[in-house]
């Protein structure tokens, strides 16, 4: 087995093995996410949360399972394990496109993918990190495929990242542009219609946003809470590995055009790569770093911008470094790259299974806990504020209320409350799953009549 065809099981393995155990793991009910599988369980409608239409392709075969079984486990099992896939999705579908004309170019998602969304993992339903992380295999589709029906595909898959998020204005802009200057000396009209497309598609969505955008999206664009965002999703140790991971990519930039630098490059490479890795795995086991994910996660298009940059500016001047170098020097060189970098994916892939490891077993940990809790539990309310224990986890979070009430199934005796939420259901017996919702339905969960003032069916 040659060296690249090992790297690829590598990879592939690292990345659906990850999908399997967070999925196992339900890490997708971290934090919205066991509000929107109580949503999807409770009112057996179409999730579409801040009219990102297109959660309603994600949250789909949970709406069908919800019908099939009255098992809310096998339902929670469906549900998570759509977004725990999305990773391997795209880098499968990223090594589809690339491998038999550009496979060096790999490495570029798979620093983004593999190495800084980690943070963001802990949050996998966040419609921002699905297009950051699709972006990819849409970058490497306009920029490699050819032909009508990739150029169909193509506008489809620009379609459903609009309809995912905002950011998706920033990708979609890039991706066009990246495309125009691959192509602008040799472009025909289904790839003009394409570039057109995704800037009028980026344009629809902004001003979407802008004029008719939900008051949830617009705030976020107000520089006060940028700024709260920024000072709150960054600790000094995700600096420096979000920095080593950059470092990473830069140092692997344009390495066939100076032979003498290349073994320079590549051991700084390993180092930033180690340094990034390491913290990251460091970040992933302390259970209070996680509530970064909830804005760090927002400024990801950031450097996964950067990274995409490197990848087009790769593959415009490639062609034209094999021109201009001697052809057995310049093959020589570009194999040389080739077998460093696949060596180096494999490291970030096995980093990333890891990291998939201790997020997976730390959340079983805390899940468990919670259970037992309400097991054991004589009351039929609890008041978090007295759970003292859960300052130290990500389940000290008002989505630890439908939480509670998912891990206890259809029938559940005991409920976890906010203290605002305590005083709301003293005050006049109604339930809520989220500061904004309205009163709980007991449409499919049934909550004892004490608790919510709906009789028990």
């Amino acid at each position: 087995m040659s060296a690249l065809n090992l790297a690829k099981n590598i990879i592939a393995g690292a990345f659906l093995i990850s999908a399997m155990i967070t999925a196992w793991a339900k890490l997708a009910l971290t934090f919205d996410g066991s509000y929107y599988l109580i949503s999807i369980l409770e009112s057996r409608e179409l999730l579409i949360p801040h009219n990102r239409v297109a959660v309603v392709l994600l949250t789909l075969p949970a709406q069908i399972m919800v019908r099939v079984t009255e098992d809310v486990d096998t339902t929670s099992l469906v549900f998570c394990s759509i977004y725990a896939i999305i990773p391997f999705a795209s880098i499968l579908i990223c090594w589809l496109l690339a491998r038999q004309r550009q496979v060096e170019l790999m490495l570029w998602p798979l620093i983004a993918i593999g190495l800084l969304s980690i943070p963001a993992q802990a949050t996998q339903i966040s419609e921002n990190l699905i297009v950051c992380q699709l972006a990819w295999p849409l970058l490497f589709s306009v920029l490699i495929s050819k032909g009508k029906l990739a150029t169909a595909l193509n506008l489809a898959g620009a379609i459903l990242l609009a309809a995912l998020h905002p950011v998706s204005i920033i990708f979609l802009t890039l991706i066009a542009t990246a495309a125009w200057l691959a192509k602008r000396k040799q472009i025909n009209t289904a790839e003009v219609i394409l570039i057109t497309s995704l800037f009028l598609l980026a344009g629809v969505r902004l001003a979407f946003l802008l004029a008719i955008g939900n008051a949830y999206e617009q705030e976020t664009l107000k520089v006060a809470t940028l700024t709260e965002m920024l000072r709150t999703g960054f600790s000094t140790m995700l600096i420096c590995a979000t920095g080593g991971s950059l470092a990473l990519g830069l140092t692997q930039l344009n390495l066939a055009a100076n032979e003498k630098a290349l073994r320079t490059k590549l051991v700084l490479s390993w180092i930033f790569g180690t340094a990034s890795a390491t913290m990251m795995i460091v970040w992933s086991v302390n259970l209070q770093c996680w509530y970064q994910t909830l804005h760090y996660g927002r400024f990801l298009f950031a450097p996964f911008c950067l990274l995409m940059l490197c990848a087009v500016f790769e593959r415009v001047s490639e062609p034209d470094l094999k021109m201009a170098t001697n052809s057995a020097l310049a093959k020589v060189t570009l194999t040389r790259i080739t077998l460093a970098r696949a060596i180096l994916a494999s490291a970030i892939a096995l980093v990333f299974l890891t990291t998939a490891l201790v997020q997976s077993y730390q959340w079983s940990i805390c899940t468990t806990k919670l259970s037992e809790v309400l097991m054991n539990s004589q009351e039929r309310l609890i008041d978090m504020g007295q759970q003292h224990w859960l300052a130290a986890t990500p389940l000290n979070h008002w989505s630890s209320v439908p939480l509670a009430i998912i891990l206890q199934g259809r029938y559940p005796k005991t409920l976890l409350l906010t203290p605002e939420a305590r005083k709301q259901i003293t005050k006049d017996g109604t339930f809520r799953t989220a500061p904004w919702e309205n009163k709980f339905t007991n449409k499919y969960f049934k909550l004892p009549s004490l608790m919510t003032g709906v009789p028990s069916q």
